[in-house]
């Protein structure tokens, strides 16, 4: 207001001092002024300037908000230069009788307008540019390093007080490439149109970096001279001003960038103010304004007041504001700037203005649809409000519980969910909307909601059962196996021509390491279902696996349950990892008598779990258990299942398993290539041999990690560059051997020592049976040593009973076994030992010592006696086949029954070893100390099925004549045999069976009777 006042004081009165102010202005223009009251003559042709009359119209200037009788100035001639710098617009142009503020963002040219103005040239000319559409594209071209970006601003154009519409200048600020952005100065006259408008600068206002604002008074209309002649920057003696190429840019752009351009007025052609054509245009003309004000509430205020202050009887004037006020693109407001015959050009004002009331209504129209969507949406948020202020008075807080109901039931509208599960979420959502947030059944009931809405209730993967491509699955994960994938490959090929694999649990019984948790990875991924695994080891407590009851604290759902909800399927591949350490019964049930119901398929279609309360279907639930035994698994457990055993892995295996998985992974992972880090195939044998003798594979990947993570060391130090591993240098990475040789003795034992074979989860070994006679005073005893389990003691005690009844009978003489106390002993006394398979060798060592014989060379035994004689069948055939090679044996026995189970290996694994099968023990004796002959006539029965039934008398009536020869060979050596002894000797013999009989008959009462007392307290314990 301050402000507004000073220009009031400063602005000269009229009409009184009218002349003065021309004569003052002419005077800096360095021209003669009119005379006042008089008509306006041409300057002669030497002047540069050009006043002219107007008598049509008066303009009238000012500032917005400014009082028309008291700060506006009224004049009726205007001072027109023959030459003005030029600012161009590139949006629109501004009509005559508007004040235009417009933002100068050039440092250069605000302080060349600003200098002008002080000398007295207040005049620029306002010209729209012609091909502003390439200027804006070109606006958009990334700023070269170093410069400065244009500014883009808003100037407001105001019509005699009024805001009415909206002048976008954007300049070159600091830009070194020419043309490359917008500019506020004209270089040559084809960049403008040749029509414009004449401002007077009213005033400069400063701003910061050099910038400016100028308030400017649009005045009249002009073009560009026909000349186009520019006129060059003088200095006050009218001498051109010439910059030498030398002097700076800066000084460069400050004299020549506002040129000057030759102009002059564009009067319009006469017309009748009376003539009815234009009376009737200009009434539609104000008509059209004020239904547009009608329509546009936004510049109601302002265009009310605008129309107020319009001379309706002034066409010119009216044809110029109603161009103003419409929103059309700048060459159709150029096209009415250029306009010269009133008629027309107010027409085409019309036109506009019938446009801009046009697009009003339609946009009304779409304002009022929007408005009716607003409306019937706030009418809905108004009643939730009030409803939520009525339940908050009550005390009932609802908007997160219509929150929860809502996302519980999106979840069960997603799923498949059985009839009996609707009927209790709907009971239980409608249970939890009354229930108030601080009761304590709240939370169970919402945590209940979100257990039942997160159960994939009928949403199935589809299997995929194809043989090739499950079998390419199995190979690119496992090496070997091959009898565990083809049983797999049934498995699958089955569900294909049944149409599903349901009815089926697999338990992969092997050592330790040998892939059975990554098998049931790959089953799930070969027939394309999830996959969820949990343990069981050590789980003593059955709300595991059937859930906690809803009243206790901390209450969830199951191991079986949460799997659905983790694999987000319903029939997910479920691996129960561990069986066979489940934990026992105790104060919290018994997890094994749990699993019952979920592993057996005629139960598990309705398995009930005490959280969720509601039947679950997990008859569509592939089951694959694993565990390292099977004695330790529950027998009702192990009856459900379908046993595939895996035995591990011999060295060739290995090999291949290391060089295919093993060190390309872990090369991956260690950051070196083939060529910077290698394993010989020597190295790998030497490290799978004395490293890593387990059947599993897993402490192998462990040093195969070791030895890469040396290499890389040695590498980043500089040490190596190129890394091999052989025998050579294999202890300088992974230490010296765990494992020694296994031979304790050469190829040829001594008597009274005989190599067995064992099964052990390291994957097989060989061992020595050692024994020894120990002089005595009383009666002979039996010693054993070696760390022997209760199974093996038994062993050895039956092998001594059935030794000394065999001896006899091969050498009657013989008195060994019974004046003389045993002692036998296995070595490696700090390694447990057990089972019943080393009874043909522990038998056939203590012949071998009594007869003072040894065994045949490279030769090893396994198989289970019976006291009469009798070689029963072993577990562990493929173990026991790796350990006897890693050992150099050639010669095996087996037990015949045990026959099956060598023939089904690979040949790598059964090439250069001779086996011969036992039925009864004098099989084994000819194997061991039979001479070739008989040993060839043992492989021949073999051959034939038919002979193989008179293998045991055959061999009796050779072991009768072998004693018969041995005897007569005694007596040849003089020793005679006294008949009271002989018969001392039977009666004690007969003694001994008619005891070892009655042990007999009492072992197998004790052992039926633990049978039948098992057997009824499992009963009553399931009927429990």
């Amino acid at each position: 207001e301050k402000e507004k006042e000073k220009e009031k004081e400063k602005t000269p009165k009229a009409p009184s001092g009218a002349d003065e102010f021309i004569e003052k202005l002419a005077k800096k223009l360095e021209v003669k002024a009119p005379a006042p009251q008089e008509e306006a003559a041409p300057t002669k042709a030497g002047d540069n300037r050009e006043v002219f009359e107007t008598k049509q119209q008066q303009i009238v200037v000012g500032l917005s908000g400014g009082n028309a009788g008291t700060s506006l100035l009224t004049i009726s001639k205007h001072i027109v230069p023959k030459s003005v710098p030029i600012i161009p617009l590139y949006r629109r142009p501004v009509f005559p009788g508007v004040v235009s503020p417009l933002a100068i963002y050039d440092p250069v040219v605000s302080k060349e307008l600003l200098r002008r103005r002080e000398q007295g040239y207040e005049y620029v000319g306002l010209f729209l540019v012609r091909n502003h559409h390439d200027s804006l594209a070109s606006s958009t071209e990334p700023v070269p390093a170093g410069q400065s970006t244009p500014v883009t601003t808003t100037a407001t154009t105001t019509t005699q007080g009024s805001s009415s519409t909206t002048q976008q200048v954007i300049i070159e600020a600091g830009n070194k490439k020419k043309n490359s952005f917008k500019k506020q100065y004209v270089s040559e006259p084809y960049e403008i149109f040749d029509v414009g408008v004449l401002a007077r600068i009213d005033k400069h206002i400063p701003t910061i970096a050099g910038t400016s604002t100028i308030i400017t008074t649009v005045l009249t209309r002009v073009r560009l001279s026909p000349t186009g002649e520019l006129i060059p920057e003088t200095d006050a003696s009218g001498k051109i001003i010439e910059i030498p190429a030398s002097q700076p840019e800066t000084a460069l752009r400050t004299t020549n960038k506002l040129k000057e351009f030759n102009i002059e007025p564009l009067r319009d052609l006469p017309y009748d103010k009376d003539d009815a054509d234009i009376r009737a245009k200009s009434l539609e003309v104000i008509h059209c304004i004020k239904e547009t004000v009608k329509l546009n509430p936004f510049f109601k205020e302002q265009l009310e007041t605008f129309l107020d202050l319009v001379d309706f009887t002034n066409a010119v004037e009216l044809a110029d504001v109603a161009a103003s006020l419409t929103t059309s693109d700048g060459l159709a407001l150029q096209e009415i700037l250029e306009e010269t015959d009133v008629t027309k050009r107010l027409y085409k004002s019309l036109v506009l203005l019938r446009k801009e009331h046009d697009l009003n209504l339609l946009q009304l129209k779409i304002n009022r649809q929007i408005e009716e969507e607003v409306m019937q949406n706030q009418r809905r948020y108004f009643l939730k409000e009030q409803i939520k202020t009525i339940n908050k008075e009550l005390g009932v807080d609802t908007d997160d519980r219509q929150n929860l109901l809502q996302k519980f039931r999106q979840r069960m509208d997603a799923l498949k969910p059985t009839a009996e599960v609707k009927s209790v979420f709907d009971d239980e959502m409608a249970k939890l909307q009354n229930l108030e947030p601080a009761s304590s059944e709240y939370g169970v009931s919402r945590n209940y909601l979100e257990w039942i809405t997160q159960i994939p209730w009928g949403l199935m993967t589809q299997d995929k059962l194809e043989i090739d491509a499950a079998q390419k699955i199995l190979d690119e994960d496992h090496f070997g196996l091959k009898e565990i994938k083809d049983r797999i490959l049934e498995f699958i090929a089955v569900g294909k021509l049944r149409g599903t694999l349901q009815g089926k649990i697999l338990c992969l019984v092997g050592p330790p390491g040998v892939g059975k948790t990554s098998i049931g990875k790959s089953i799930a991924r070969a027939i394309g279902r999830e996959f969820f695994r949990f343990s069981v080891g050590g789980l003593r407590d059955s709300a595991e696996i059937k859930g906690h009851r809803r009243t206790y604290i901390g209450a969830m759902p199951g191991k079986f349950v949460q799997g659905l909800k983790r694999a987000k399927a319903y029939n997910p591949l479920i691996l129960i990892d561990e069986i066979d350490k489940i934990g026992q019964a105790s104060a919290q049930g018994d997890p094994a008598s749990a699993l019952l119901e979920v592993l057996d398929p005629e139960q598990n279609k309705n398995f009930l779990d005490h959280y969720l309360d509601i039947p679950v279907d997990l008859s569509n639930v592939l089951f694959v258990c694993t565990a390292n035994v099977t004695d330790t698994i529950p027998g009702p457990l192990l009856d459900r299942m379908e046993v595939l055993r895996l035995s591990g892995y011999v060295l060739e295996e290995k090999v291949k398993i290391m060089n295919q998985y093993l060190i390309p992974n872990t090369r991956e992972e260690s950051g070196l290539t083939a060529q910077q880090c290698s394993i010989t195939e020597g190295a790998a044998k030497e490290l799978i041999q004395k490293y890593c003798r387990e059947s599993g594979v897993r402490n192998l990947q462990k040093q195969v990690e070791k030895i890469f993570r040396k290499a890389a060391l040695k590498r980043v130090r500089g040490d190596e560059s190129n890394v091999v591993i052989s025998t050579s240098n294999l202890e300088e990475f992974i230490g010296k051997p765990v494992f020694s040789d296994d031979k304790v003795y050469d190829h040829i034992t001594p008597p009274g020592v005989v190599t067995g074979l064992a099964w052990t989860s390291m994957g097989g070994a060989t061992l020595y049976i050692e024994s020894t006679t120990v002089p005595t005073d009383g009666s002979p005893t039996l010693l054993t040593t070696g760390q022997m389990g209760d199974v093996m003691e038994e062993s050895t005690k039956i092998a001594l009973t059935y030794a000394r009844h065999k001896l006899p009978k091969l050498f009657p003489g013989n008195r060994v076994l019974e004046s003389s106390s045993i002692h036998i002993h296995i070595p490696e006394g700090a390694t447990p030992k057990d089972g019943p398979s080393a009874g043909v060798t522990l038998v056939t060592a203590l012949l071998s010592l009594a007869t003072e014989k040894p065994v045949r060379p490279r030769l090893a035994m396994t198989g289970e006696i019976t006291l009469n004689g009798k070689v029963l069948a072993i577990g562990g055939v493929k173990e026991k086949v790796i350990a006897a090679k890693r050992t150099g044996i050639k010669h095996l026995c087996f037990p015949k029954a045990n026959r099956y189970d060598f023939e089904k290996l690979d040949d790598y694994i059964r090439k250069g070893l001779e086996v011969y099968y036992a039925v009864t023990y004098d099989d084994v004796y000819t194997v061991a100390f039979g001479t070739d002959e008989q040993l060839q006539e043992l492989k021949t029965r073999q051959a034939d099925p038919n002979a193989a039934s008179s293998s045991s008398s055959s061999s009796s009536s050779s072991s009768k004549g072998k004693g018969k020869a041995k005897s007569t060979a005694a007596k040849k050596g003089g020793k005679k045999t006294v008949t009271k002894k002989a018969k001392k000797e039977v009666k004690e013999e007969t003694e001994t069976k008619v005891e070892e009989e009655a042990e007999t008959e009492t072992e197998v009462k004790e052992e039926t009777e633990t049978e039948v007392k098992e057997e009824t307290e499992t009963e009553v314990k399931e009927e429990t």
